[in-house]
């Protein structure tokens, strides 16, 4: 044979069909794409992380009735307007027991367990985990599907800031009493098991946006939360790291080729 050996073998067979087709891509993609499917798992979080979701993850948010919406996490947010105390106001009439608690919009006066009171306009109750990272508060947790939930309830009291628009946040477990117009006294303790236990109506609600709509959807009245996780980037790393491999093993079997003798008798060169 001439021409260099026919070209080296016509390139040693054009390097042996392109290595059947870029092998070592497909097989890097491939294994990249079966990591990055189990990433992208749905999956149900605890209470306890349900404001602590990262911003623009997808989420289905399950209300008490059953229904759910499907959309993009933006946080938590407070509200306490018409909607809140209608909720708080069937709460609270769906036990004769309850009808002497503080209801949103009442006087009370706090007195706290390390001395001292505190006068002024209940807004509404919320409940809070300690050790936990809520999202509204600047500090966006970006946390994975956890099969135990973190931190322990805790209950809130907001009362209206005359200083600020933003409501003073009152943890229970500092007071030793809570005292609206009715004249009852309401222990810290006793507040946070009508919070925790009992569903009391509070202000926190998740913010989704779905189908060009933002949805404000309390918490008391939801259910569950799942999350689908953030798929990560393995089969791009997978693909990057084959694509290397067959380059380097085709310029290797071209080199190889080119030193090879493909005349007649055999193969020589070694």
């Amino acid at each position: 044979m001439t021409f260099k050996s026919i070209g080296g073998l016509a390139a040693v067979t054009v390097v042996i069909a392109l290595l059947q087709l870029a092998g070592c891509s497909a097989i890097g993609y491939g294994l990249g794409s079966a990591i990055d499917g189990r990433q992208g798992a749905k999956g149900e979080i605890p209470e306890s992380e349900w404001t602590s979701v990262s911003p623009g993850r997808s989420v289905q948010v399950y209300r008490d009735s059953g229904l759910f919406i499907s959309g993009s996490f933006h946080g938590s947010s407070i509200t306490y307007g018409t909607d809140y105390k209608k909720r708080y106001g069937d709460w609270q009439n769906a036990d004769s027991t309850r009808h002497g608690i503080p209801a949103p919009g009442d006087s009370v006066i706090l007195s706290f367990e390390k001395g001292g009171e505190l006068a002024g306009q209940l807004i509404g109750y919320d409940k809070k985990y300690s050790g936990s990272v809520q999202s509204h508060s600047g500090r966006p947790a970006d946390r994975r599907l956890a099969p135990m939930s973190r931190g322990t309830p805790e209950a809130e009291l907001l009362i209206r800031n005359p200083n600020s628009s933003a409501p003073l946040q009152i943890p229970a477990k500092s007071l030793s009493s809570i005292t609206g117009a009715s004249g009852v006294d309401l222990s810290g303790s006793t507040l946070t098991e009508l919070v925790v236990n009992q569903r009391m109506p509070i202000v926190s609600a998740l913010v989704i946006s779905s189908d060009s709509r933002v949805w404000e959807i309390p918490i008391d009245r939801t259910r569950s939360v799942v999350v689908t996780s953030e798929k990560g980037k393995a089969k791009w790393v997978g693909l990057g790291i084959g694509a290397a491999c067959d380059v380097v093993l085709i310029v290797a079997i071209i080199a190889w080729g080119d030193a090879m003798d493909w005349g007649e008798g055999g193969i020589h060169g070694f």
